[in-house]
């Protein structure tokens, strides 16, 4: 009954949709407990694979930490607010060696979105400010929006839920100018600093998520493919002992190859 239910859900906001078994990706996978939704975004169709939990939901509707993706809002948070004047204004590295060696250095917007240097988000959290970070999450309707305590903490296992099927649709937003930014702070972002790579005729663009201290350990993948004008929006989630981000990266390289939403050789990395 709770498959149906989230079916007609999805079907109500996009018109079209459909739920694949998760075994029809199971050798791509492996032992992964997992969750993968593709929308075309012109054929306005979702597909969704998604394994269902002990409980009988599914995956692909139960929240889990955003872990290192919450740098998609954040960034256009930071840069709507004013808390960073731009893709390019450099912050200085406050000389704590962390454990990530591209992160003990000076960083700019888009360097940091790259490296997802967690120090810089945190210092972007802290000029935002408590207040106003939740009146934007309120704003964007971003997962459960608890920022709990700490606003340089709450998107790193420590409050901040979200699904993968709300992941999908805050990533269609985007796609389609309908946050609550203005069309300047969403146009930076997705031009200068979310494409990762090119592929014929436009962009690969993604971020990766990895949470390693909570129970379970998380892994996500979240982007698009922007080719020709096409929108093919994708959302991946994995649960398990060695589930990271970037597992969940080449696990999706791999499915959006065999979908033929990628055809060729690997995205050209930028």
């Amino acid at each position: 009954m709770y498959r149906l239910i989230s079916i007609l859900a999805v079907l109500l906001f996009t018109g079209q949709a459909s739920a694949q078994k998760a075994e029809e990706l199971r050798d791509l996978f492996g032992d992964y407990t997992y969750s993968f939704l593709h929308y075309d975004l012109q054929a306005k169709m979702l597909h969704m694979y998604t394994d269902t939990l002990p409980d009988g939901s599914l995956q692909a509707m139960k929240a889990y930490s955003p872990c290192s993706t919450f740098k998609i809002p954040n960034s256009m948070i930071a840069l709507e607010s004013g808390a960073i004047s731009g893709p390019d204004e450099m912050l200085e590295w406050d000389g704590e060696k962390r454990f990530y060696d591209k992160w003990n250095q000076d960083h700019n917007l888009r360097m940091a979105f790259k490296h997802s240097a967690v120090w810089f988000y945190q210092e972007m959290a802290r000029r935002v400010g408590k207040e106003n970070m939740q009146e934007w999450l309120n704003k964007l309707n971003y997962g459960d929006k608890n920022i709990g305590d700490d606003v340089t903490t709450f998107w790193l296992e420590k409050g901040l839920k979200i699904s993968a099927n709300q992941q999908w649709d805050f990533l269609v937003r985007l796609a389609l100018n309908e946050l609550p930014f203005s069309r300047e702070t969403m146009d930076t972002f997705r031009n200068e600093i979310f494409p990762r790579g090119t592929v014929e005729g436009g962009y690969f663009c993604g971020k990766t998520g990895t949470s390693l201290r909570t129970a379970e350990r998380i892994g996500w993948y979240v982007g698009w493919v922007e080719r020709n004008g096409e929108y093919h929006i994708f959302v991946t989630n994995i649960l398990g002992p060695e589930a990271t981000g970037r597992v969940a990266e080449e696990i999706t390289i791999k499915v959006l190859h065999r979908l033929h939403v990628l055809k060729g050789k690997e995205p050209h990395r930028l």
